[in-house]
């Protein structure tokens, strides 16, 4: 049996970005940083099996603590919520606000990529070019 799916691509504009400060507020450049950096993960995503009309969310925690150390003064906490009731976590302490958002982003993008490796294995990660799948009874 043949399966149609529409086309569906994840871009920036589905991903839903929510973030939220405590102990400090980031500045207008640090918010497009962080925007840039985790919306760049949708373009790992490609098209995950079953497509569902959801957007992806992803939910960003920045902590600044007061801390003996500089070096692990802020923590930042994501949750990257994706179709079909998964979810990725990362969590980082780090120096500055951007060192913690290019180290959670990187985390996120090692776990999308064990992800869909598994998901290949098991034959449900569609390939972004097709949009007909064989599937047995």
């Amino acid at each position: 049996m043949k399966i149609n799916y529409p086309t569906l691509s994840f871009n920036p504009s589905f991903m839903h970005l929510e973030v939220v400060e405590f102990g400090f507020n980031l500045s207008g450049l640090q918010k497009e940083y962080l925007e840039k950096k985790i919306t760049t993960l949708t373009r790992l995503l490609g098209r995950i099996n079953p497509i569902d009309e959801e957007t992806l969310e992803c939910k960003i925690n920045l902590t600044r603590d007061e801390t003996k150390s500089d070096l692990d003064r802020y923590l930042v906490r994501a949750v990257l919520y994706l179709p079909g009731r998964r979810t990725l976590e990362a969590e980082v302490r780090e120096i500055s606000p951007e060192v913690g958002i290019d180290r959670i982003k990187d985390k996120l993008e090692e776990q999308i990529r064990k992800l869909k490796t598994r998901l290949q294995e098991q034959g449900r990660w569609k390939k972004a070019g097709s949009e007909v799948i064989e599937e047995t009874e």
